[in-house]
This record gives structure tokens, sequence and C-alpha cells, in this order.
């Protein structure tokens, strides 16, 4: 769909965002019946409007819809002949990454007078890939090729440290999003939720550390030192490893492997200097070149390697041979747009020209940065699957990301830019290459989570929890979509929420929008940044922040959604044609106006998680180490009651977090579990209970004495297994953590026990040590056999 603009022109409308990316793109369906439900879309903005209100992932921000949500309306809106014939005029096919658009001419009735008028019907679909976040079960259970792969990845000192890298860099990107575009803070707030803490990231980076340094001390190397001040330094030595073992092992240490491994790193590099200074550390500890690199960056030694490469096959040839192209342009649009203050200078067909034989072999559009965005993303996946060295690679990878950021940077730093290229910046793309990418990405992230849930002890790899599971994914996407800035337009700091009609009438959207019941239903795209969101003086501006959307779908039960989180960029342009949006220019509604605009975006999807909108349930992890989560204890009644949950003479309250609920039953006399759900219910029970799997709750007993994130093992083990059992015992299966602490009591000389969250108990003399784990997917407590010792 061809995205209109008018250059140039001013505008205070805030970034509405992308509405044709799986990655940041939240869908809702409507029904009809169901206005509670339908008065959630019409105000998912307004979940930012207190300024008190807190995003988290967006359960808090679902919990205050429905406490802002009401008022109506009377806006009407008629679409004229004009706008019937612009929309009429985009049905398209699709294909070829592009998204099929059916338009058709209908008769609706205004739900308040009655009268009927000529409205226009929308329904687009994209007929190839979808959002890997889509994908339904709590668990995830590998196959047996993902788990095959993954013991090879064990069994190999640079799998592990690859796994564990990857895993340390999720979390400390997510860290770092919170910090520095306080995810976390009152909207609005200047200030990031709490004060950033360079200990924190010690933490995060303990297993990845661990298992660097036993790979530099396997070849006799220094060791690397664990402190934030070290971290860049660390994280090029861990590159450096890991790319000479890519070419000794290109099987396990694959190139797509590789390749969502700089993603993930490129995320965390991008961001620690900002970090760093807010956190005031000192100054960090640069690192190194690899062995050979300050040869193979000089272009001739590039060109050689590559020549080399492109003559091995047809196929291959030719997607190597891009690679020199590609590279030339990069490197020659990072020249030109390096200098800030000469970017007014440029040429209008500098792009073209510049990019024109690159597009030709890779196969993208000149006149859209989004689309060689996405066709760069695209040859990243034909060199993988033709087999291409890491080399080539690596270079057309670092060539797409040199791209990218200096165009980004050069659209923060000059209006002059930003509006002589407005046509250029958010010309939409096709979508074809990011869909290419997905399955690289998602095999990384299957492969490598499950080396890492082998290696601490689930060697059958079933049942592994997908809550917060990795689904990296990269995309970029321009559109046009209506757009709204919390706390206020002037804001820096706050949220930007966008939406746009995917399937329904231009008239329903509207009336949706205005607090009114639609005419047919609707399914909608919305997306949120939250972070850095200042206006330019001429243009809407560039923003940065955590990017968060997803997918969601209403019934008359449930509400569920899933959605991704990323750091990204993206930004926003002047005024679209409205019929663009699916709407008038501007809707009154509740909240305020809501202008139609036109955006871009891009952003490497990091991890997704799940809630259901009417419970409240969710997929972040409770509170209380020692509560066994996807369990709960039952009374045993001899016939079920509507009270089997509750012990006699207790029932169900609401509890903010599992820790007051186990504080309630240490209350209660006679009370030996507690059982909470994640939407805050509560409910005790007696010693005369048993225990049941529900996956959307957990259970514990009244007194906690253990520490959570926490393993105990001993020291000098086995580099590649952790030594967690004391000499003549080995891991049990235990329903809750309690039963775990009772074997500890039962053998001599048990002085600590550490239990996982799927079952798996260990018992470890006084020689073992406590170590922190920072595994959200498989989090661990630990604690002495009885509360009382010290």
């Amino acid at each position: 769909m061809r995205l209109f603009t008018a250059k140039g022109s001013a505008s205070s409308l805030p970034q509405p965002f992308p509405a044709e990316s799986g990655v940041f793109i939240l869908s809702e369906r409507y029904s009809i019946s169901r206005m509670k439900q339908v008065n959630v879309f019409l105000f998912l903005a307004a979940s930012t409007i207190v300024e008190a209100a807190k995003v988290h992932t967006l359960d808090s921000a679902i919990r205050s819809i429905y406490v802002g949500a009401g008022g109506q309306s009377e806006v009407s809106y008629r679409p004229s002949e004009e706008d019937i014939q612009y929309v009429l005029s985009h049905a398209r096919e699709g294909g070829d990454g592009l998204s099929r658009i059916e338009v058709s001419r209908i008769r609706a009735k205004d739900p308040v007078t009655g009268e009927e008028f000529d409205d226009v019907f929308v329904n687009e679909s994209f007929a190839e890939g979808r959002s890997i976040c889509q994908d339904e079960s709590e668990n995830f259970t590998p196959s047996v090729a993902v788990l095959e792969t993954a013991r090879r990845l064990r069994d190999s000192e640079h799998g592990l440290l690859l796994a564990a890298a990857v895993s340390a860099y999720v979390d400390l990107a997510e860290y770092f999003g919170q910090e520095i575009y306080h995810m976390e803070a009152p909207v609005g707030s200047e200030e990031p939720m709490a004060e950033p803490q360079k200990t924190l990231v010690e933490r995060l980076s303990q297993d990845w550390s661990e298992q660097l340094n036993a790979v530099l001390a396997g070849s006799g190397r220094t060791p690397c030192p664990n402190t934030a001040e070290w971290l860049l330094f660390c994280m090029k030595k861990t590159t450096c490893l890991l790319e000479r073992a890519a070419e000794g092992d290109p099987h396990g240490i694959t190139p797509g492997r590789m390749a969502t491994y700089l993603e993930v790193a490129k995320e965390v590099e991008d961001h620690f200097e900002e970090f760093a200074i807010q956190a005031q550390m000192g100054l960090p500890h640069m690192p190194d070149l690899c062995e050979g690199e300050e040869q193979s960056t000089e272009m001739p030694a590039v060109l050689m390697q590559l020549k080399a490469e492109s003559g091995a096959g047809q196929r291959l040839g030719r997607a190597v041979g891009a690679v020199v192209h590609t590279l030339r342009a990069s490197q020659r649009t990072a020249q030109a747009l390096e200098d800030h203050s000469r970017l007014h200078l440029l040429e209008s067909s500098f792009f073209t020209h510049t990019w024109k034989k690159a597009c030709e072999l890779i196969g993208c559009k000149t006149s859209s940065f989004v689309d060689i965005m996405d066709a760069s993303a695209g040859h990243t996946a034909e060199l993988v699957d033709v087999n291409a060295s890491w080399h080539a690679v690596k270079t057309h990878h670092v060539a797409f990301m040199q791209f990218r950021t200096s165009v980004w940077k050069a659209m923060n730093a000059s209006n002059a830019f930003h509006e002589n290229f407005t046509s250029f910046i958010y010309e939409p793309g096709r979508a074809h290459g990011a869909k290419r990418t997905d399955p690289i990405y998602k095999e990384a992230g299957d492969v490598l989570s499950t080396a890492l849930a082998l290696r601490r002890n689930n060697d059958n790899g079933k049942g592994i929890k997908r809550s917060g599971w990795w689904c990296f994914s990269w995309r970029a996407s321009a559109t046009g979509a209506y757009g709204k800035k919390f706390p206020k337009p002037e804001s820096v700091w706050g949220v930007v929420a966008g939406f746009k009609m995917i399937t329904g009438s231009t008239a329903s959207l509207t009336y949706l929008m205005s607090g009114k019941k639609p005419t047919v239903d609707l399914k909608t795209s919305v997306g949120l940044t939250i972070g850095y969101v200042p206006q330019l003086s001429s243009v809407a501006g560039v923003r940065a922040g955590v990017s968060v959307g997803g997918t969601v779908a209403l019934g008359a039960d449930s509400f569920k959604m899933s959605i991704s989180l990323g750091l990204g960029m993206s930004a926003a342009t002047g005024l679209v044609h409205h019929s663009f949006c699916g709407g008038p220019q501007s809707i009154p509604t509740p909240i305020g106006d809501i202008k139609c605009g036109g955006s871009v975006a891009a952003s490497f999807t990091l991890f997704c998680k799940s809630f259901d909108f009417l419970s409240g349930d969710n997929s972040a992890s409770m509170d209380d180490p020692c509560a066994t989560g996807s369990k709960v204890h039952v009374q045993n009644h001899r016939r079920r009651r509507r009270w089997h949950y509750d012990m006699p003479g207790q029932s169900r309250t609401v509890e903010a977090k599992a820790e007051y609920c186990r504080e309630r039953c240490n209350k209660v006399s006679g009370c030996a579990h507690y059982s909470y759900w994640k939407n805050g219910g509560c409910h005790l029970q007696n010693w005369d209970s048993h225990t049941e799997k529900k996956n959307d709750a957990k259970t514990g007993s009244p007194i906690c004495c253990a520490m959570g994130q926490t393993r105990f093992e001993y020291e000098g083990g086995h580099r590649r297994r952790r030594n967690l059992d004391m000499p003549g015992r080995e891991r049990s299966t235990e329903d809750v953590m309690e039963k775990c602490q009772q074997r500890c009591q039962r053998v001599n000389g048990c002085h600590h026990f550490t239990y996982w969250t799927n079952g798996g108990c260990h018992l470890s003399g006084a020689g073992a040590v406590a170590k922190p784990d920072s595994s959200r997917r498989r989090p661990t407590v630990a604690g002495k056999p009885h509360c009382d010792e010290s």
C-alpha cells in the first residue's frame, strides 16, 4: 500500500505505531454483543492517560483501561464518495511479502439514527508467514531434531558459551530498556523506576561470565572480569571466540545462530553507553580487535575473500557477490551521513544511485528505506540457505546494521534530512525478507534455549515453560495509523500509541473509537512505544524506546493476548490521506482528538509474554520463591463442592501478591498450604489436601525461608556440567519445594537443597557455595533443611 505524505508540513501529530509488522502489532477481534470488551480498544491508549499509571508488559495498562473506560461521543462519520473511491483503489492480490487487501462497497446503518449510507469494508490479510509469538500452548516441547542439536551444543564448550551469552544479552537488554526508557516508571516520568545499578549487570552476566572464563582457562588465557566496566570487553572476547568456532564448526555454531547472536549483542552494545552514564560508572574498558580483524576490515581484503568464495556455484556465487555491493552501498551511506552538519546538502537522488546495483541483486526498492532494510535482512537468510561462509554472512550482516544505524542517526540529528527524504523514509516495504529470517531466528532461539534447559538437568527436554520464551525476529515497516501521545502532546518521556483497521468498515472504526457500538466486527492493529518520544520543531520526530505489540483474541469467555518486546527506533511524519488509516483525518474521542499520520519503525524482538485481559492471568513470574508453579492444593472432599479449594471456614480473597496470600495462611490456624492464582485469587488449604496441576496458579507453605534465583553447587566441577549433588546422591523429582526440603532433612550431611520449577531436587553438603541463577525459563529456589537454621 502506497504511503502518501505532506512533505515538509508542520505537525504536532504523535507517532503512530506501524501496523503491518508482526513484531509490533497487537491485533484485536471484537464481538458486537460484548460492549465492555469493545470499549477496551477505544481506551487502549487511555491506559497511559493517568500520570501515575505504569506500563509493565501491558498487564497494568489493561487493568487501568477497565477503570478508565466510559463516556460516549455523538460524533458521526460518513465517508465521502472521494474517500470511498480512494479506498477501493487500494485493493490488491498480495504476495511477494505484500498483504492481500479486499475492498468492497457496502450499505451501513447509523446505530443511533437508523439512517443508511454508503461505506467501505476492508479486509487485509497475509498469505505467508505469521508471528512466531502466536504459537499455542503454555509449554514448549522441543522436537527430536532440536533436542539432538541442543545436546551437541550442551556438550560443546563454545555451544554453551553461545547459549549463555545470548541468554545474558537478552536479560541485559531488558534491564537497559527499563532504566533508559523508563519502562516501569509512571508515564511521563523523567526518571526511571529505580536507580541503575551496575551490580545488577554483574548478576545478570554471571552464568555467561563463568562459561566465558571456563573457555578462556581451557586455552591458557587470562579470565575476563565480571564487572560492568568490563562488559563490552568481555562481549568482544566472546564474539572473537565464537567467530573462530563458527569457522571450525559450521554445523554447531551455524551462520544463522551467529547472525542471531550479533543482533542480540547489538541491542546491548547500542544501549550500554547511555546506561553507563546514568549509572555513573567509570570509564569502560574498550575491547581489542579479534586476531586478524584489523586486516579483514580493509576493503581489498574483504573483496579478495568474497571473490574467492563467489566462484563456488551459481546461486552461492550470486549471493556472495551481492555482499560486495551491499557492503559498498552501506559504507558509502555511512560516510555520506557521518557529518550531520552537511545533511541538508545531500541530493534527493543519493540513495537511488548508491543502492541501485545492490538492490538489483538482493531485490529491493531504492526508493524505500524500509524495503532496503527488509531485503537486506532477507539476504542474510539467502546466505544461510546457500551455506555461505561465516565471513560472508558476517560481512553482509554488519553492513546491514551499519546502514540502518547511520540513517536513524541522521534522522535524529537533522530536521532537514528528515524532511528532504520523507518519501524515502516512509515509503512502505514488502515485508518479504523478514519472513525469511523468522525461521532462522526461531531455530536459534529454540536450540539455544533447549541447550540451557538441558544443562540445568532437564535432560528429557519436555515441558519447557514457554512464558517469557525468546521469540527473536526482525521487523521494519512503514504505514499510516491513528496515533496519540501520553501524558501530553509536548511530553518528552511517555507513551505513543498507534492503531489501524485491518478488517471492518470505516464508519465502524469511527464509532468504536468514539465510544459507540460498531456496526460490524472489527480487527485492528495496535502498538505502543514506551520511552523517549520527543517532538521535533517541524515534523513529528524520531522516537527510541521499548516496542510493545502482539495479538489479541476476544471471545465469549476469554480475551487473551501474546505480546512481544524489543528495543527499537521509530519515527513519524506529517499527514497521510485519512482513508489510509480507515476513517476521517481526526476523530474526537473521550480521550481527546486522535489523528491519522504516517510512521516508520524497526526493531529486533527479544522475547514474548502472554496474559488474559479478563482474568488478569499473565505469564510474568509471581513472587514468593518458595511457591511451586503450575500446581495448586485441593481439599480432600468426598464430593466436589464449590469451595473445594478452601479449607473449612475460609473462602477466596483477592491479594496483590503471592507473598500476601502466604502471610494470610500464616495467620490462619491449621493452614498448611496456600494456592494463588495470577488474577489475585487466594485460597487456603489444611493438611487434608492434595496437589493438582493448574497452569495459571502456584502453591506454597505458610513459611518461606528459601532464597529465589539461587542454586548451591560445588566449586571445581566439570566445566560443562555443574556439580549440584553431594556424594552418593543424585537428582530426584519432587512435586513441590517443601518435599525437596524434607528430603534434605532425612539425609545425613545435607546442608542445602536446590529446587527447580520443573521438579528437579538436588542436595548438597557443607562444601557447596551459593550461586546466583537469573534464568526466567527455569527459575531456582534454594535453602537449608530447617527454617530456624542461621
